[in-house]
């Protein structure tokens, strides 16, 4: 396929840098057209997606009036309507920031669920980081995060009892799918490039 406007454009490094922003928006444009109206849907429905998902974590974890005044205060905030309106990855961005989010909330208060909430977790993180580079400054925090949540979700007991239960070894599981992933990424020249140029 031919990702460039002309032979001297870059613009085929997207590809790389931002799978799933390209070949996501690339199916949207299939089935909607290219456009700038299209363009800016395919990122309005996924902020639409945020607000909904931060809408329930706040009712299921602190009521109605907290989940109402956590999606106001996000919808509208001026930085996050002017991202959204004009159709750039950052709306994407936060939606899979929010999905990790929400699986390490819910590992959190669902312990009896491990499985589910740590799948949700790992792929809103890969998806966060294969949105956008900047995604990779969330994993310092969010990898231990989900191996004490993982600990915790198992139970009393000494470290090393835990750790042969399902549910760290599922966050450990995780980590090494997710870290696995972006390495394959990360030793690639052309990504180690973009990388360093996004840095400056």
């Amino acid at each position: 396929d031919r990702w460039q406007l002309s032979d001297v454009d870059e613009y085929g490094f997207w590809r790389l840098q931002s799978p799933y922003w390209v070949y996501a928006e690339a199916a949207w444009f299939r089935v909607f057209g290219v456009g700038f109206v299209a363009a800016r849907a395919f990122v309005l429905t996924h902020v639409l997606i945020s607000l909904a998902l931060l809408f329930w974590l706040a009712l299921v974890r602190h009521g109605l009036p907290a989940a109402v005044a956590v999606t106001l205060l996000l919808g509208a905030n001026w930085a996050f309507l002017v991202f959204s309106r004009l159709g750039l990855m950052e709306g994407v961005l936060i939606t899979w920031l929010l999905v990790a989010s929400a699986g390490l909330a819910q590992l959190e208060r669902r312990p009896d669920q491990p499985k589910r909430w740590i799948g949700v977790s790992v792929v809103g993180a890969l998806l966060a980081c294969v949105t956008k580079q900047s995604g990779l400054l969330v994993l310092p925090a969010f990898v231990p995060i989900l191996i004490w949540l993982g600990l915790r979700a198992a139970g009393s007991g000494s470290l090393r009892e835990r750790m042969r239960r399902p549910a760290p070894m599922l966050a450990l599981l995780g980590v090494v799918v997710l870290l696995g992933v972006l390495a394959s990424l990360l030793l690639d020249p052309e990504y180690q490039r973009r990388l360093a140029f996004n840095a400056k």
